[in-house]
């Protein structure tokens, strides 16, 4: 299984070994650095339905923006999705204010399994 992180979180990780546990198989467990900001837990019919909203926004200056959840980044999605397991859940993050405002922000979606990050999905950046 291929894990995928954000450089950011990656970062945090080696940094801040104390943010890093060990997971229930033994690995790594990836957790969100305490300055992020994280939603509740979304149903991925909430999120496309979200998703739709802001593509039918964006697809008023851009017609070829493809009119699937996420748009271009639809490909990624779709593989975020079959990570999907039972018991899992998806949030939202983002990286602190300080973050944004310093043009070092990112946020996206996050899987969580049993508290810990298995997968990813950056969907903004400054």
């Amino acid at each position: 299984m291929k894990i995928l992180l954000s450089p950011y979180l990656i970062l945090a990780l080696s940094l801040a070994p104390s943010m890093a546990s060990a997971s229930p198989q033994g690995a790594p467990c990836g957790t969100f650095p305490p300055t992020h900001v994280v939603s509740a837990p979304q149903t991925i019919e909430q999120i496309e339905r979200q998703e739709m909203a802001e593509i039918a926004h964006w697809r008023k200056f851009r017609e070829d923006l493809p009119n699937v959840p996420f748009g271009f980044g639809n490909a990624e999605w779709v593989a975020f999705k079959k990570a999907v397991k039972r018991g899992d859940q998806i949030v939202r993050c983002r990286s602190s204010d300080h973050s944004w405002q310093h043009l070092a922000g990112q946020s996206g979606l996050a899987l969580v399994r049993t508290g810990c990050i298995v997968k990813n999905m950056v969907t903004l950046v400054n």
